[in-house]
């Protein structure tokens, strides 16, 4: 590969195996998930922030939703036995 074709990564974010990186050569952000890449276009950043913010909240939701139901069975299995 020659120079010319190489990219020139920055790294924008990174912990536990999962990285975000741009390359300005050719405008392209790429999240990395240990050997798992997807390229996002960087105007698309702000939309898949805010859809893992969405998929967050609706997880909270439902493990709160989960562990209610969880505690409601205990109480109704104390008062019937």
């Amino acid at each position: 590969m020659s120079n010319a074709n190489k990219h020139q990564l920055i790294e924008l974010a990174g912990q536990d195996g999962c990285r975000i990186l741009y390359c300005e050569r050719c405008d392209v952000t790429e999240l990395r998930i240990a050997e798992f890449r997807v390229n996002i276009e960087p105007n698309s950043m702000k939309s898949l922030e805010s859809m893992i913010g969405q998929a967050n909240e609706k997880l909270d939701q439902y493990k709160t939703m989960q562990t209610r139901d969880e505690l409601m069975q205990r109480l109704m299995k104390t008062i019937h036995d």
